[in-house]
C-alpha cells in the first residue's frame, strides 16, 4: 500500500525539569497533506522562511512572521490551485478536497507565524529571568560602564610609607 500523505509533525519543546514559573510555551503543531502536494507545499514555506529578519532585542518576531503572510498572497494562491488540478489529476481529489488543501496551507500560515511568537515569549521569559536575577544578587563589583578613575579610587591600596 502506498503512502498517499505525510505527516509532518513540527514540535517546539521546552526544556524539561524547569520550574513552573520559568516554563516557556511548549507547543506540538502537526500538518496532514497528500504527498502528490509536497512541490507545492515546499514552494509555499520556501516563500515564508526567505524574508529577512531584524534581530533588535525586541519581541517583534511574531510581526515580522506575519508580515510575510501578504508577501507570499501569490505563492499561496497558485500552490493551492496547483495543488488542486494535482489532486483532480491523480484522481485523489475525493481523498483530499480542496478544503484540506486549503485547510493544510492555512495551517503552514499559522504554523510560520506561530514560530515567530515561540521566539517572541522565549525573548521575553529571558528578560524575565534576567530582571529576577538581577533583582534578587546584588552586584558584587562596579557596574562596566563606570569611568575607569573611579573604580581605581575604591580598589586603591593605602599609601606604604609609615
Amino acid at each position: 500500500m502506498l503512502l498517499s500523505s505525510a505527516v509532518v509533525a513540527l514540535s517546539l519543546q521546552a526544556a524539561t525539569a524547569v520550574p513552573a514559573q520559568d516554563a516557556v510555551i511548549s507547543e506540538t503543531w502537526e500538518l496532514a497533506y497528500d504527498v502528490a502536494i509536497t512541490p507545492f507545499v515546499e514552494d509555499y514555506r520556501r516563500c515564508l522562511n526567505y524574508g529577512n529578519r531584524i534581530a533588535r532585542g525586541l519581541p517583534d518576531f511574531e510581526q515580522q512572521h506575519r508580515s510575510d503572510l501578504p508577501r507570499c498572497t501569490k505563492v499561496y494562491q497558485e500552490s493551492i490551485e496547483a495543488s488542486n488540478r494535482m489532486m483532480e489529476r491523480r484522481g485523489r481529489e475525493e481523498l483530499f478536497t480542496p478544503e484540506d488543501v486549503t485547510r493544510a496551507f492555512d495551517t503552514i500560515g499559522y504554523i510560520h507565524v506561530q514560530r515567530g511568537r515561540f521566539v517572541d515569549d522565549s525573548l521575553r521569559h529571558r528578560e524575565q529571568r534576567l530582571a529576577r536575577y538581577t533583582t534578587t544578587h546584588a552586584p558584587s563589583q562596579a557596574p562596566l560602564d563606570q569611568p575607569e578613575q573611579q573604580a581605581q579610587q575604591e580598589v586603591s591600596l593605602p599609601n606604604a610609607e609609615n
